[in-house]
């Protein structure tokens, strides 16, 4: 897997993944959005970084909400950022 900024790192799997960029990123909060099946992997260690997993298109167990589209991630997440109170999921 390649990760913008990290060379390519076989058997890297996501999950792997996303704890390395966690720990080089000294990360405070984790979000998580997947939108098929090999993140799966990814929604079920969410909760042991206290992060929380959103899937985007399909439902999955796991996860903390569901968008439709990618389109409703971006919008929610400009909520958040502009500090709209009412973007929580």
């Amino acid at each position: 897997m390649s990760l913008p900024g990290l060379p390519g790192l076989p058997g890297l799997d996501r999950k792997d993944a996303l704890d390395l960029l966690r720990q080089q990123g000294e990360a405070t909060a984790t979000v998580f959005f997947g939108d098929d099946v090999t993140d799966e992997s990814v929604f079920a260690i969410m909760p042991d970084f206290g992060g929380l997993a959103f899937s985007v298109g399909r439902r999955a167990q796991g996860v903390a909400d569901h968008f439709d589209e990618p389109r409703d991630v971006r919008d929610w997440l400009a909520r958040l950022s502009d500090g709209d109170v009412a973007a929580e999921r």
